[in-house]
C-alpha cells in the first residue's frame, strides 16, 4: 500500500503544474474559440438571414419607422455561429470574448438601424437601402429589372405578372 501510495506521489510531481492560474492572469482563447457573436453596424445590410439561421430566434430584423433595425439579444445565445456562416456580407462574426457574466443584460444587446426602402406602390417599408443597393449590384441586370428590386415583393409579384401577362398576349 505504502508503495503505491509513493509512486502515485511520484507521477503527479512528475507531471508539473498542468492548471492554468487564471483568473489571476489573462487566459487567450484557443485558435478557432467562438465567443460572444457580435454585428458590425457599418458592414450590416439588415437581410435577415442571420435572423432566419438562429436556432435560438435570439436575432430580429422588422421595420420601425424610417428604419430596418436588426436587433440580436444575446443573453441566451448558443455560440453556435450560424449567424457568422450565413451572413452575406461578413456583418456578424463571432469575437474571442467569452467572459458574459456581467449584471446588466443590456450589454449583451445589439441593436443596428439601417434607412429603410420604401416600396414607390405600395409605400410598405420591406427592407434596407443597403440591402437593395446590393441587390442590384449583384445583379447586373437593365435599369428596367433594376426597377422592380425598388418594389416590395408584393408589388414585384404582380408586375412581373403584369409583364408575362403582356408577353404572352393575354392582355
Amino acid at each position: 500500500m505504502l508503495v503505491a501510495k509513493l509512486r502515485q506521489l511520484a507521477l503527479v510531481t512528475r507531471a508539473g503544474r498542468v492548471t492554468l492560474p487564471y483568473p489571476f492572469q489573462p487566459h487567450p482563447p484557443a485558435e478557432g474559440f467562438r465567443g460572444l457573436p457580435t454585428v458590425d453596424g457599418e458592414k450590416c445590410i439588415a437581410c435577415g438571414a442571420c435572423a432566419a439561421a438562429c436556432p435560438a430566434r435570439l436575432i430580429s430584423v422588422r421595420p420601425e419607422g424610417e428604419r430596418m433595425v436588426l436587433q440580436a439579444d444575446y443573453t441566451r445565445c448558443t455560440y453556435c455561429a450560424r449567424c457568422q456562416d450565413v451572413c452575406p456580407t461578413g456583418a456578424c462574426h463571432m469575437t474571442g470574448r467569452f467572459e458574459t457574466a456581467i449584471a446588466d443584460r443590456s450589454k449583451l444587446r445589439v441593436r443596428v438601424a439601417l434607412q429603410a426602402a420604401t416600396c414607390p406602390r405600395c409605400g410598405k417599408r420591406f427592407a434596407s437601402q443597403r440591402q437593395l443597393q446590393r441587390a442590384a449590384e449583384q445583379a447586373g441586370e437593365p435599369e428596367s429589372s433594376q426597377a422592380l428590386l425598388a418594389l416590395c415583393p408584393d408589388c414585384r409579384r404582380r408586375a412581373y405578372g403584369a409583364r408575362l401577362k403582356g408577353a404572352l398576349g393575354h392582355g
